[in-house]
């Protein structure tokens, strides 16, 4: 029998604009979207509500009808948030992309979305006008967003236009089967299999994600955040997008993830709630910048995307406020977020990601789909609730696959609860999602790109052990050639993947050319054998590394010249030392070093 949920409290049937509006308590002039490099750039309340109004008028002006998808292709911005909720607004339906992704890439995420619209920054442009192009949305339909004057390209709409249209109210609704079942928002999430698809949050989802995750569980102090992970993904959009304004919590935004920006603004600003990654915790804790600047505002802090180890946790621990818990949560783009954490002010420091919360009905299956609910057991954890998303977007077979009959949501990872203290704990995953740096990596996804390469007839993609981050996997490829004159070599395919997909999708966990990919007799790719395949590969690849390529001297810096014994040269700090037992090779250095780590 499922574990249904414990705590119910009453929710919102409010369309999401009109519940982040209306029952605004705190000062309306009051500095909410601030702009980190630029303190004197920022948003309140009463100008936030003004600009709203003001895009509905404008997008309705240029033709956005209800259920319009109006994709936002930008960095991160202080007008973003006021963008997602102008285009709701209108009545018309958020997308965001990647300002990384390729044109490739941006082709497939606008098309499964069916965007209508895009706004854009210049810089960006050149990559999301292939995509527009590729699926058939005219330059009419591109609108430019240049918030610092940046010189905009000739003969394409400004986001300024949409401000000269006077103001309008937007569309309201106070019911229950409209808030169901209208969409707010795709965001794009490859599920537990397959290629990225876009997962419709509806104005329910996200009015229920705040109350059930903030308003349940409120602060006793004024909350300040640090917004630099993307808004386009999951992890940010529910807390950056509405939290702020309904609750007048202040969100300092900078465009994109910089390590010493990042330490600056936390001190800078007495951030008091602090979110991340486990690859920017690690560097966090690794980074002699940890000495320069102080963490002692944070109050409490959560990490999420992919489980941290126990030693880094307690590293970073000590870093914020004496006392202050510092736990992890867990949750997907499908479930509007956060599904499981642990009640402010509880700590923990075992690695569970806490309970459920309110109004969440949780069960563990076997393999066969069979119900296993109980203490102590590993199965698959399902869910069901008013977070848990309807489905994908215009997607009846993964639908059909990932809910059953009785509308739980299947995730694909594996947890087990604790007996003794009721803990949920993520312990492995079904699913043959990649998960790289946080962000999910599709195989079929790449291996529908390699197929594509004229002198590839066979390919298979799967996740490897990351040797630099513990508990982090890499894509590596299993290919068969055409023909047997060594075309195309390893770097030619490292390179042909590079060119079509965004970074983290690179194949940094190699590249094995075989006579043949192993299948069963329907034709399906045994990975099975792969990744066993792929275990003793990589324990030798292990050893050539103890043996012949350790650190000579000092601790990395980044400097140009400091190089390690292998002849690689490190791209940035990382904080590999010389009493390390191995050095990282080039694209576990470059991982680990880049502060690209955030797909910006």
């Amino acid at each position: 029998m499922p574990f249904l949920a414990q705590e119910h409290f009453p929710l919102s049937n409010k369309d999401i604009v009109s519940w982040t509006f209306d029952h605004i308590k705190y000062d309306w002039d009051k500095p909410i979207y601030i702009d980190a490099l630029d303190d004197k750039r920022f948003i309140s309340a009463r100008k936030a509500r003004k600009l709203v109004r003001q895009l509905a008028a404008g997008f309705k002006a240029i033709g956005v009808q209800k259920g319009d998808c109006v994709s936002i292709h930008s960095l991160n911005d202080i007008y973003y948030p006021i963008f997602f909720l102008g285009v709701i607004a209108a009545g018309g339906v958020y997308a965001g992309t990647n300002p990384a992704y390729t044109p490739h890439e941006l082709t497939h995420t606008t098309k499964s979305a069916k965007a209508k619209y895009i706004l854009t920054q210049p810089e960006l442009l050149p990559n999301i006008l292939k995509a527009a192009e590729d699926t058939g949305i005219s330059k009419k339909n591109v609108i430019i967003f240049n918030p610092k004057g940046e010189k905009a390209p000739e003969g394409y709409l400004q986001w300024a236009d949409l401000l000269k249209h006077g103001e309008t109210d937007w569309v309201r609704f106070d019911d229950y089967e409209t808030a169901y079942q209208t969409g707010a928002a795709r965001l794009y999430s490859s599920g537990t299999t397959g290629l990225p698809k876009a997962a419709e949050l509806s104005h329910l989802n996200l009015t229920a994600q705040h109350t059930l995750v903030y308003e349940t569980n409120p602060r006793p102090y004024e909350v300040r955040r640090f917004l630099a992970l993307p808004m386009f993904h999951a992890a940010t959009a529910p807390s950056a997008f509405c939290t702020p304004l309904r609750n007048g919590d202040q969100a300092f935004v900078a465009p994109r993830y910089d390590l010493e920006k990042w330490f600056w603004a936390h001190e800078k600003y007495k951030i008091t709630d602090l979110g991340v990654v486990p690859p920017i915790a690690v560097q966090v804790i690794n980074s002699p910048m940890a000495k320069k600047y102080s963490l002692k505002s944070v109050k409490v802090g959560q990490c999420g995307a992919a489980p941290l180890d126990k030693g880094p946790q307690a590293r970073l621990q000590v870093l914020i406020e004496d006392g202050a818990p510092l736990t992890q949560v867990w949750g997907m783009t499908e479930t509007s977020c956060i599904a499981t954490r642990h009640k402010y002010p509880a700590g923990d420091e075992t690695g569970s990601v806490g309970t459920p919360i309110p109004n969440l009905d949780v069960k563990l299956v076997d393999d066969d789909g069979k119900d296993i609910t109980g203490y102590d057991v590993r199965g698959e954890l399902c869910v069901r609730g008013p977070t848990v998303i309807k489905g994908y977007f215009e997607n009846p077979e993964a639908n059909a696959r990932d809910w059953d009959k009785d509308n739980f949501f299947h995730t694909g990872d594996i947890a087990y609860i604790d007996g003794k203290t009721g803990l949920y704990y993520i312990v492995d995953r079904k699913k043959e999602l990649i998960k790289v740096r946080g962000f999910q990596v599709a195989p079929p996804e790449l291996e529908g790109v390699l197929l594509m390469h004229p002198e590839i007839v066979d390919a298979a993609v799967i996740g490897v052990p990351d040797p630099v981050r513990e508990g982090d996997e890499l894509p590596r490829a299993y290919i068969t050639r055409r023909t047997k004159d060594g075309k195309p070599s390893e770097e030619e395919v490292k390179e042909y993947i590079k060119e079509k997909l965004i970074y983290y999708k690179k194949l940094e966990g190699g590249v094995v050319f075989v006579d043949a990919i192993a299948k069963n007799a329907s034709g399906k790719i045994l990975k099975r054998l792969l990744r066993e395949q792929a275990k003793e590969e990589m324990a030798r690849e292990k050893e050539g590394r103890e043996q012949g390529c350790r650190v000579i001297s000092g601790l990395c810096d980044g400097g140009k010249d400091w190089r390690l014994s292998c002849g690689c040269q490190c791209l940035g700090p990382c904080g590999i030392g010389a009493d390390d037992e191995f050095c990282c090779m080039d694209r576990a250095a470059q991982s680990r070093c880049s502060s690209r780590l955030l797909g910006m």
